[in-house]
């Protein structure tokens, strides 16, 4: 048994105590520990654990942790933490191993640990299981646990061969609104799956190729507020305007002023009239302006066509969204820090000549949308 002073942690117990029993077998390139039993704290692990030497470390187990509070664990702040993570902000990022390559190439995992109460402040999932599996220059790591009258699983797949990339996905399925968030004003399931991915190994590489998409649902309740992002007449807020009575809060210009002197990204925005069922005047909210984003080596004459024909056609664009209606020559410098492409300066100094390019072949029109 080890004990532990210090404040290492927030919880001042926490680590405190450590123990733990097995037996050892096999031989010095087989290593099997068995009837593991050990305690950290009040958590109690049982289980086993096998390591294999040779061209590779090959690593098994199968370990099970009664119960945890993770929020006990992180690290105690205080003023100078705060500080410095403030001032960490105009520090420049160093680049960083995010997929550590050669460790992940040069062993191999196999193992499974579940969690009986996993728990993190007021939130607790139960039976949360983790699977990694580590060979042949491919990482699967996935997880999964029920709680609020549903489950959440996640899934990290990672390739670690001469191009590196990366996947995860994160699912939460019919989870109670009402028992996740303890207000009895919300109700329904909350329904979300999220994917991302990357190309590369090292931090700049995510930060360079990150993508991803994200679906996200109540459904069958009510929910008292929220934040929704999109284009006019977005789909979610159409649909819950027709079956349940909607209101759009609106920001005053006071409030409109504060904001976007703080967020410049952001402007003011008015959602006109009627855009929603039940919503029969216009409100003023905040808005944040799209682009259509190229990479600098486009051709000027790719560039210069491009921009020709969302103009040339704003009228058919128009019929089919009626977000193109602040497509214009007039908001296209809205997003200031975005520099435009030289193709694009090059239509705005002649917006009324005919859309030729460079080798004076005309531009096609853009081809028929159905709704």
């Amino acid at each position: 048994t080890v004990r532990v002073t210090g404040a290492f942690t927030i919880h001042p117990s926490a680590l405190t105590a450590v123990s733990l029993t097995t037996k050892i077998g096999g031989s010095a390139e087989n290593i099997k520990l068995s009837e593991i039993e050990g305690k950290i704290d009040g958590s109690t692990i049982t289980g086993r654990l096998g390591l294999r030497t040779g061209d590779k470390l090959t690593a098994s187990f199968d370990l099970m942790l009664d119960q945890i509070t993770v929020s006990d664990y992180l690290a105690p702040t205080d003023e100078t933490a705060t500080a410095e993570a403030n001032d960490a902000t105009s520090t420049p990022v160093t680049d960083a191993e995010v997929l550590p390559l050669a460790l992940l190439n040069e062993n191999n995992i196999n193992g499974k640990f579940t969690i009986g109460s996993l728990n993190y402040d007021t939130y607790t999932l139960n039976d949360f299981t983790t699977t990694i599996v580590n060979a042949n220059q491919q990482m699967r790591a996935t997880s999964y646990g029920t709680g609020y009258d549903g489950n959440m699983s996640m899934a990290f797949v990672a390739k670690t061969g001469k191009k590196p990339s990366a996947r995860t996905t994160v699912q939460i399925k019919g989870m109670d609104v009402t028992k996740l968030t303890g207000v009895e004003a919300l109700t329904g399931k909350i329904e979300l799956k999220s994917n991302t991915r990357f190309a590369g190994s090292m931090l700049s590489d995510v930060l360079a190729t990150l993508d991803g998409d994200s679906e996200f649902t109540v459904k069958d309740g009510t929910l008292d507020a929220g934040f929704v992002v999109g284009g006019l007449g977005i789909a979610a807020v159409t649909e819950l305007s027709v079956t349940r009575d909607i209101e759009i809060i609106a920001l005053s210009d006071a409030e409109m002023a504060s904001l976007t002197a703080q967020f410049p990204a952001y402007s003011a925005y008015e959602i006109p009239a009627d855009t929603y069922a039940g919503v029969s005047q216009s409100r003023q909210a905040l808005g944040i302006w799209s682009a259509v984003v190229v990479h600098e080596s486009m051709p000027e004459t790719l560039a210069f066509a491009l921009t020709c024909a969302v103009y040339r056609d704003h009228a058919r664009l128009l019929s089919i969204s009626p977000v193109v209606k602040d497509m214009t020559i007039a908001n296209i410098r809205q997003l200031a820090a975005v520099p435009l492409h030289p193709g694009t300066e090059r239509y705005l100094r002649n917006p009324e000549a005919n859309c030729t390019t460079v080798t004076d072949s005309p531009v096609q029109p853009l081809p028929v949308m159905a709704n």
